[in-house]
Formats: C-alpha cells, structure tokens, sequence
C-alpha cells in the first residue's frame, strides 16, 4: 500500500495535472496512507478472539496460569507478553482484583466480551497498541491502589477511571491530532479539528458499548450508568496533550491547598483526569530498559507519520524526525525533562508516596544524557581524526 501511494505521489510530482486530476490523486494518496495504518492486530475469524467474543460464558481471565506473577508489581513489563488474549485477561485480572461485580452492577462475561473486542480495534502499531492499552490499565491500577483513590472514590468512579484506561486509545490510526488536522481527514471534519483521536477513542469505546452482549452499563441504575459515562469521557479527553500543562498547574494548586476535596464531585473527576494521563506518561518512569523500548516504539510511529506528511505534501514538525541514534536519545532527555518530569513532580506533591518515580525518571534521565555525550565525544573524535588525517 505504501508502494503505491509512492508511485501516485510520483505522477502527481512528475507531469503537469489539471486541478481535478491532482485533487484527485491527492484524495487517492490519502486513503492508502489510511488505509496501510489499519492493520487489525487480530483479523482471523479463527483467531481466538473471535471465539472468545462468539462464547456465551465468557470469563475475565481465560486461565490463571497464563497471568505474570508479578502482574501487581510497579516494574511489571508488559512488553514481554504479545498474545492478545493473554492480555485481555491481564486487564481482566485487575478488574476482577478491585470490584465485587454483583456490587457494581456489572456482569462478568459481558465485561469480559467487551474487553476483547475493545482489544480487537486495538491495532499492530508499534506503539499504541492493545500492548499499550494493558501498560496504561496497569499502571492505572496501581495508581488507584497506590493512593487514597481507591478509599476516597466510589467504586463506580474507580470503574470509569479504569474502563477509560483500557479504552483510552482504541482504533488509534497511529498518528497525532496535528496529522489528522494537517491532512483533512474525516475524523478531523467529523470532529472540527478539536482533540480529534480523544473523541475519536471515546465515540469508538461507546459504540462498541451499544453491540448486543457488550453492554457493560446496562444493569447499572440509569442516573450511574450517565455519570460513569461521563467519567470515563472526562479522564480520555483528558488525555489530549494539548492539556497536559494545564492538568500540571492544576495538580499543583490543589497540592498546595491541601490535596483533593473528596466531597466535591469535580474534584473527584479530577482526580480520574490526572491518574489516567499520568499512567498515560508512565514509560519514562519506569526502569530504563522498558523506558528505551517504549521509547524506540514511539520514534518508529513518529517517523512513519513523517514518512507519510512527505509523502502527503504536509508540513512536517522536526522534532518527531529520529534518524539517528544521537537525535533519539535527545529527544527523550527533552521529552522527559521538559514534559514529563513536571507531571510526575506535581504527582508526588499530591501524592508523596509516588516520589519514588520521580527517583526513577531522574535516573533515567542521566542515561539519556549519558549517552547522547558518548555520541557526541565519538563525533568529535571522528572529526579530530579526519581533520588531522584530511
């Protein structure tokens, strides 16, 4: 599919077109970028997540054995597990760990259903993928539990706030807003330009909802039913980084007034926000070798949007281009520095008990500038070299 939207590119950028024909051949290129980006990770009607989702009992964890022992720990590495349906029953594991479901209303095997088919429209990119989507969930997780979240709120909320992990990113096309805005797509018209992918995420997760046998909400009292739809909105829009500082300031004030007001149903709300997006942004705070690979994912999607803005005619943002490994490692000290250091700060000003993730992104921090300097002295004394030598 890339081929061919190379060799269209090229016709249009070797003859002389009318302006219907280059339109044309501009729309032709656009819908074999999209389409080359909707790989499903699972597209056999054999596969075993179509026969889990055709089962009439279906439950959260298909065999215990096949959970991590260390799946409730902080330094849980997802990245070793790539079966999908290992990882539906890993997210299965920590619903079934925090809820009583006859308490939430909620019925297992529709709960169970729906996480598979959610997992289904997760796609194969490198990096958000239904991997991802089980990296966020669990450190989610620890994030409730880790914190007075999982006393303070009501077990309703804490259900939003975890169903909006597992979703927060579904049918993600592997590309940012700015892309979608940039190339016109029909999500970017669907949506006005604004958050694009956060509604597009959202809109996917309820419609999927709304598929017989996955109406996870549906036993649930109507009047709860609508506030945890409205969470689980709340926390995914949250995610937008177009709001991540303004989610930063916000952690700050209310670190600095006290901590969060429990009996203020905003606040609570709020609360939801900042655990999800921070378990969003939790790859740099993890130990380095996971950090990097993360990391090394992210660059490959980054560069395969630039690849495809070339391609496109768009403009093109520097900062997402990773041609080598010393403009890699840069980037991430930046990233981690600069945008991500802050979140996690303001985190453990509400919750010191985090501190110890900051420790580790500090940590990681000096590998990436480590290693940037040992690229750097190589440079310099293969310049000394060849100047001596020229």
């Amino acid at each position: 599919v890339d081929a061919a939207a190379t060799i269209v590119n090229n016709v249009r950028a070797s003859f002389m077109l009318s302006g219907d024909v280059e339109e044309a051949l501009k729309h032709i290129t656009h819908s074999l970028s999209n389409a080359s980006r909707k790989l499903s990770l699972v597209g056999s009607t054999a596969s075993p997540v179509s026969h889990a989702l055709q089962s009439e009992v279906l439950p959260l964890v298909s065999d215990p054995n096949i959970i991590p022992k260390n799946v409730f720990d902080w330094e849980f590495n997802v990245l070793e597990i790539t079966d999908g349906m290992t990882l539906c029953s890993i997210i299965g594991k920590f619903f079934e760990t925090l809820f009583n479901f006859e308490e939430i209303c909620v019925d297992t095997s529709t709960l169970a259903r729906y996480i598979v088919e959610v997992g289904k429209n997760y796609h194969d990119r490198p990096f958000h993928n239904l991997q991802h989507s089980t990296c966020v969930s669990h450190f989610t997780f620890k994030l409730l539990t880790g914190t007075d979240a999982a006393e303070k709120l009501s077990k309703y909320q804490q259900f939003s706030i975890l169903v909006s992990a597992v979703v927060h990113d579904v049918d993600h096309p592997g590309n940012t807003n700015l892309f979608e805005v940039n190339s016109a797509s029909q999500l970017a018209l669907l949506y006005n330009d604004s958050a694009v992918l956060e509604n597009h995420h959202c809109s996917t997760a309820f419609r999927i909802m709304r598929k017989p046998n996955m109406q996870i909400l549906s036993n649930m009292p109507k009047t709860v039913a609508t506030d945890v739809r409205k969470m689980i909105i709340s926390c995914v829009m949250a995610t937008d980084m177009a709001v991540h500082f303004e989610l930063i300031d916000e952690t700050k004030r209310k670190a600095l007034d006290g901590g969060i007001d429990f009996d203020d149903p905003k606040e609570q709300t709020f609360l939801g926000k900042i655990l999800l997006h921070a378990a969003d942004l939790s790859n740099p705070v993890r130990p380095f070798h996971m950090t990097r690979e993360w990391a090394r994912r992210i660059s490959l999607e980054f560069n395969d949007q630039v690849h495809r803005e070339q391609v496109l005619g768009m403009p093109v943002l520097g900062f997402m281009m990773t041609p080598d490994e010393k403009a890699f490692c840069k980037n991430e000290t930046g990233f981690a520095s600069f945008v991500v250091a802050p979140m996690w700060r303001a985190m453990s000003m509400l919750y010191p008990q985090l501190n110890f993730l900051v420790e580790q992104l500090e940590s990681n921090v000096v590998v990436w500038k480590e290693s940037l300097e040992k690229i750097q002295s190589e440079e310099e004394k293969t310049s000394t070299f060849a100047l001596h030598t020229g």
